[in-house]
């Protein structure tokens, strides 16, 4: 199991770049991994809320971790959003209106 995180750790560091300003970027290997399950946009939002979640970015194993996190509630978001809007855009069935004579 060690060596598992030890894959991991190593993926972890090679993909995961933390600027002064705290800022994250990911490499490509990460990216194209990410690509496979979520859109540019819940990438770029998983990466800017990863670091608040996660409390302290010098553990890369913990913030790739929550990365992956942040990029899933991104996707929940964008799924709840969408069956909201198409709840609230469909159309109800429209019954003649019947005046008093």
């Amino acid at each position: 199991m060690a060596a598992a995180f030890g894959d991991q750790s190593a993926f972890a560091a090679t993909n995961i770049i933390i600027s002064r300003s705290g800022k994250i970027s990911i490499g490509e290997e990460l990216r194209a991994e990410l690509c496979e399950a979520y859109t540019d946009s819940q990438i770029e939002r998983g990466l800017e809320r990863a670091p608040s979640q996660s409390g302290n970015c010098g553990n890369k194993l913990k913030l790739l971790a929550q990365i992956r996190r942040c990029c899933s509630y991104a996707k929940e978001n964008d799924e709840a959003a969408a069956r909201k809007l198409a709840a609230t855009t469909q159309t109800a069935p429209t019954t003649p209106l019947r005046y008093a004579r």
